[in-house]
């Protein structure tokens, strides 16, 4: 029975994954900022976590494994997004596979770290731990400053330095976008003095 109830769980998980990622991947794609999709999935991880710590009824344990399994779709796919438009075009592969490093060696590592804390430490020990590192994960996505945000502050910054003086009164200098193809953009600005507007 209890190999049954093993094997239930891991499926659910699975499962629960695959069903996850294109949602979460098209969640990503619409969202203005990668930020939002990530905290939430390890807001859910964090909820998983806890409710597998103090389930007592196996049906408990179902939707905690059907949660982090959802939760890990979120997150792998959200951080990949970000990955591949943070980094060079060049040097996406190499950082890509970097990464899947990291995951493969915490699947690796963490069954015989938990085994050895489990025996010297207790249950609770072990969901301390983890519950650890999702806080840690979460603190880290809140200070993210992704793509999106950091463009709309470089784009406000020119903007408040673009009210300078010209002889003597304020101008407003306008920008204008030229695109020359849908990759490229060029940027022309004209200076509109107060003497320019009353003639």
């Amino acid at each position: 029975m209890v190999q049954s109830w093993i094997t239930i769980l891991f499926v659910v998980f699975g499962v629960s994954m695959v069903l996850g990622a294109p949602v979460a991947g098209w969640i990503t794609q619409h969202s203005s900022l990668r930020q939002v999709p990530l905290v939430i999935g390890l807001m859910a991880a964090l909820a998983a976590t806890l409710l597998f710590m103090l389930s007592k009824a196996t049906y408990l344990l179902v939707i905690a494994r059907c949660l982090q399994g959802i939760s890990a779709g979120v997150v792998y796919t959200t951080v990949l997004a970000l990955l591949v438009e943070t980094v060079e075009r060049d040097e996406v592969g190499s950082w890509v596979g970097f990464a899947l490093s990291g995951v493969n060696l915490g699947v690796l590592l963490a069954p015989v770290l938990a085994g050895v804390l489990y025996e010297k430490a207790g249950y609770y020990a072990v969901f301390g731990i983890c519950l650890a590192i999702i806080v840690i994960d979460l603190l880290g996505a809140l200070l993210l400053i992704d793509k999106t945000r950091a463009r709309k502050w470089v784009q406000d910054g020119h903007r408040t330095g673009d009210g300078s003086k010209h002889n003597g009164s304020e101008s407003t200098r306008p920008m204008i976008e030229e695109r020359d193809g849908p990759q490229h953009s060029r940027y022309h600005t004209t200076d509109i003095t107060d003497g320019d507007i009353r003639n």
